[in-house]
């Protein structure tokens, strides 16, 4: 491990970029919000650290100032950015619509309790967070950073640092059950959707629509062939059964079926 190195000086530059760079990238995103922004910072942090690694003193660890040199890095340019363009820091150009690469999932513990949809989502949860709340979260709970390193990187107090994790916590978990409860809602109505289209199917089958109805919904479906075909194939088992369910239906013949409903 480079921590364990007592005089890094000793390192190559190719050595301590290929141990950090994807590591510093994910800090320098998360300042940015743009890949070529992150980009650029990534290649001034190496310049500033080959440049300074000589002056290193190990009253931290190597890769303490290595992040803390990435922040700084960051931080100005940003500051560049906003004198040059008037930009507001954490507004940063928000509309580059690439998805930041903020969580390695391939590396963490959740990455198979998680499906793609929720992985996606706590992505978009950290990278609305406001940048301070965004980085502590980074650096401790995906970098696996100790509390007390981390608050130094950022210039911050112990106390200090451990109130904005605790304020990112409290905001991805707030935006995971808004999420959730979102979800919950979205099924109950595809489900109601569902339910109302296989009630008027079983009672078109059985004759139980009345006849004008009946007439325009022939029409609706008239030009997808694959409707018309699964209702003449399946009406008899139907009839029988009862055990017809929306997973059953053709996609076209749901459609169909839905615009029609809505439109009646």
């Amino acid at each position: 491990m480079i921590n364990a190195v007592k005089n890094p000086t000793e390192l190559s530059p190719e050595q301590i970029f290929g141990q950090y760079k994807n590591k510093i990238y994910r800090l320098a995103l998360s300042i940015s919000r743009n890949p070529q922004d992150a980009q650029d910072i990534l290649q001034n942090t190496f310049i500033k650290i080959i440049e300074k690694l000589a002056t290193f003193k190990n009253r931290s660890r190597l890769s303490t100032w290595i992040y803390r040199v990435a922040y700084n890095e960051g931080l100005m340019f940003i500051r560049s950015r906003k004198r040059r363009y008037g930009i507001a820091k954490d507004s940063f150009f928000k509309e580059f619509p690439a998805r930041p690469l903020y969580i390695d999932w391939s590396k963490s513990s959740l990455r198979h309790l998680l499906n793609r949809e929720l992985k996606d989502k706590i992505d978009d949860i950290v990278e609305s967070l406001p940048i301070k709340y965004r980085l502590a979260f980074l650096l401790h709970d995906i970098e696996d950073i100790p509390i007390k390193d981390a608050a130094f990187i950022l210039g911050l107090k112990g106390n200090s640092f451990k109130t904005r994790l605790h304020r990112a916590h409290l905001l991805i978990r707030a935006g995971i059950t808004d999420y959730l409860k979102s979800r919950d809602v979205n099924k109950q109505r595809a489900v109601k959707k569902c339910d109302r289209a296989i009630d008027f199917i079983y009672g078109y089958i059985e004759g139980r629509i009345e006849p004008g109805l009946s007439n325009k919904f022939q029409k609706h479906i008239a030009s997808c062939p694959a409707c018309e075909k699964f209702l003449l194939t399946y009406k008899k088992a139907l009839l029988i059964t009862h055990a017809l369910q929306c997973k059953d239906l053709p996609k076209e013949l749901l459609t169909a079926m839905q615009d029609f409903l809505a439109k009646k």
